[in-house]
């Protein structure tokens, strides 16, 4: 995916920014699509906060579209819907060898930021936390046709919409922390793993102070 990079502010680590003021009018059924992708620097930054052995790429995909909504005294408030489905390859060290594992992620989300105290509505498009097609195809042609459907008690409470910019970046970089496998092992781990479970139970049967424990318990 090529980086766009028109109506957004780039800073420090991956923080991309979106003007919401940059943002179409109420009512468009698209959106705005936006792609980003994160830099040597960027990746190598996230890969030290995420304790990874390296992040060698990470490319997302967004949609962002402003709704209506109520806020306080049922006052008309503007937020903005993004869908986002990010990808990524990432290396991590496995939990027992300390053997590098690859692994590559692929996952989508929904988030709605709207002003405090405005209430959560089925306003603006339908979107979902779970795609399908091809990523670098039919991703975006299908994101931005709405055709996952999910109910909106699903959906994760808003966020609160603070002046006039969200930084998408640092939430597609939060949701990748949540996708890592939170115990990566080689391959050769899990047969070791079983091999040592063997070798115990075998341990265990020879060891004479338990055959007396299995006499005794036949008593």
């Amino acid at each position: 995916m090529s980086e766009q990079i028109d109506d957004v502010i780039q800073k420090a680590e991956f923080s991309r920014i979106i003007r919401v003021d940059h943002l179409s009018d109420l009512g468009g059924e698209q959106g705005d699509p936006f792609s980003f992708a994160a830099d040597e620097d960027e990746r190598r930054a996230l890969a030290a906060r995420f304790h990874l052995l390296s992040l060698d790429s990470l490319e997302a995909d967004v949609v962002a579209t402003r709704f209506e909504s109520k806020g306080r005294n049922r006052k008309v408030v503007s937020g903005v819907r993004l869908r986002v489905k990010f990808a990524a390859d990432v290396v991590q060290s496995c939990v027992v060898t300390l053997e590098a594992v690859a692994a590559h992620l692929e996952q989508g989300f929904e988030v709605d930021y709207l002003p405090e105290g405005a209430e959560q509505t089925k306003a603006g498009i339908s979107g979902g936390d779970e795609f399908t097609g091809d990523f670098t195809g039919d991703f975006m042609a299908e994101f931005i046709a709405g055709e996952v459907v999910i109910d909106i008690d699903e959906v994760d409470p808003p966020e609160v919409l603070i002046g006039n910019e969200i930084d998408v970046g640092e939430v597609i970089a939060e949701n990748l922390s949540l996708a890592l496998d939170p115990y990566p092992r080689a391959p050769e781990a899990e047969v070791d793993a079983d091999q040592i479970e063997r070798q115990n139970e075998e341990i265990a049967a020879d060891n004479p102070f338990a055959v007396l424990q299995k006499l005794k318990s036949r008593k």
